[in-house]
């Protein structure tokens, strides 16, 4: 399970957290927020480099911010080197 990262979107954090918790690791820590002009802002704050990242996305109310978020932390992801981005 080492080469496995686990990150939340803000809508899907108690989702993400019970299933790294069946897994026996940890979720992954990031930033992400929205600026005053209504830009997103996404940073994932663990290397991922060789890593198979997962990202636990949610089509809950907002399904466009939600969308938009994990789009954003995909690119985040593949841009620091992760093998593998699900």
């Amino acid at each position: 399970m080492e080469n496995i990262k686990v990150f939340a979107c803000n809508s899907a954090e108690d989702f993400a957290e019970k299933i790294c918790k069946n897994l026996g690791i940890e979720v992954g820590k990031r930033d992400s927020f929205k600026f005053a002009n209504d830009n997103s802002f996404v940073q994932l704050k663990e290397s991922v480099r060789g890593k198979d990242v997962y990202l636990m996305p949610s089509t809950s109310e907002n399904v466009n911010d939600n969308l938009m978020e994990t789009y954003l932390k995909a690119d985040a992801a593949k841009r620091s080197g992760a093998d593998k981005v699900i």
